[in-house]
C-alpha cells in the first residue's frame, strides 16, 4: 500500500527554504537547470534534498539505487504517458518545500545458496525476476509464503515478484493487470496454468530451486546466478520510496 505524506524538513538535516535538487538523467538538462535557477532552487550534484530523475524507469530505478530514500521527481523524456510530473509541475511542488510525496515499497531480496552462504542484495523498488539462464532448460521451482508451499514442482520460465509500484511492467505483461496493494507473484511460461497470487505486504517469499540453473534480476543490481538447491528470501523492506507528487 502507498502512503502520501509531507516530508518532515528535519528528516534531511537541511533547512527547508529550498531543497537542494541534483538532476539525475543521462540526456539534455540545460531547460530543467534553468527552471530551477530561475526558481532559486539550488541545483547540486551531492547529498540532495530531492532529485528529479528525468529519463525512464530505468533512470528513476539506478536514482533509487544510488541515492535510497531520497525524495524524487519522475520527469519523463519519452512521450509515454505513465505516472510523472512535467518539468514545470516539478518545479512547482519543489517550491512548496517538503513536498508532498507517495511512499512506496520496497523489497529486500535475500539469495540463499545451497551450501549455506547468503547474499543480501539492495532493496528492489519494482520487481524481482527469477528466470531460466538457458531457453531450452526449463526450471523446476517451488514457492513458499510464510513458510507454507504454495506451489509444488512448477516448470516453465520462471516467476516475476512485484511491488505495487512495479506492477505496471514485466508483472502486467504476463498477467495483463496491475495491482495497488500486497506483493504480486506472476508465473512466466510455466506448464500448468496457474493464476498470479497477491499476497499480503507482510508476507515472506521463498522461491526454491529444484532443477536447473536461473539468473536473479532486481531493478538494476547486476545478474545474480542461482544453481539448484538455492534459495531467494523475499520480504517487504524497511526502506521506502519517496516519489514527489505534483
Amino acid at each position: 500500500m502507498t502512503r502520501v505524506t509531507q516530508v518532515p524538513a528535519a528528516s534531511t538535516g537541511k533547512s527547508a527554504v529550498a531543497p537542494r535538487v541534483l538532476i539525475f538523467s543521462q540526456h539534455d538538462t540545460s531547460r530543467i537547470k534553468a527552471l530551477l535557477r530561475k526558481n532559486s532552487i539550488p541545483v547540486v550534484t551531492r547529498d540532495p534534498d530531492a532529485i528529479i530523475c528525468y529519463g525512464g524507469d530505468g533512470t528513476y530505478l539506478l536514482a533509487e539505487h544510488n541515492h535510497p530514500g531520497v525524495p524524487k521527481a519522475i520527469v519523463r523524456k519519452s512521450e509515454v504517458k505513465r505516472k510523472s510530473l512535467t518539468p514545470a509541475q516539478a518545479i512547482t511542488a519543489l517550491k512548496r518545500w517538503p513536498s508532498r510525496t507517495e511512499e512506496r515499497m520496497k523489497l529486500d531480496v535475500t539469495v540463499k545458496k545451497a551450501r549455506g552462504r547468503a547474499i543480501k542484495l539492495v532493496p528492489a523498488a519494482n520487481d524481482v525476476i527469477i528466470r531460466n539462464e538457458r531457453q531450452l532448460r526449463a526450471l523446476r521451482f517451488n514457492i513458499y509464503v510464510d513458510g507454507r508451499k504454495v506451489t509444488t514442482d512448477e516448470i516453465g520460465d520462471g516467476v516475476v515478484i512485484s511491488t505495487p509500484a512495479g506492477s505496471g511492467g514485466y508483472y502486467q505483461s504476463i498477467t495483463r493487470q496491475t495491482f495497488s496493494c500486497g506483493i504480486g507473484i506472476a508465473f512466466n511460461n510455466i506448464v500448468r496454468s496457474r493464476a498470479a497470487l497477491i499476497t499480503a505486504e507482510d508476507s515472506v517469499i521463498e522461491v526454491h530451486i529444484r532443477r536447473s540453473v536461473a539468473l536473479l534480476s532486481s531493478d538494476v543490481e547486476p545478474l545474480t546466478r542461482l544453481d539448484a538447491g538455492d534459495s531467494v528470501i523475499i520480504r517487504r523492506s524497511a526502506q521506502k520510496a519517496r516519489i514527489i507528487l505534483p
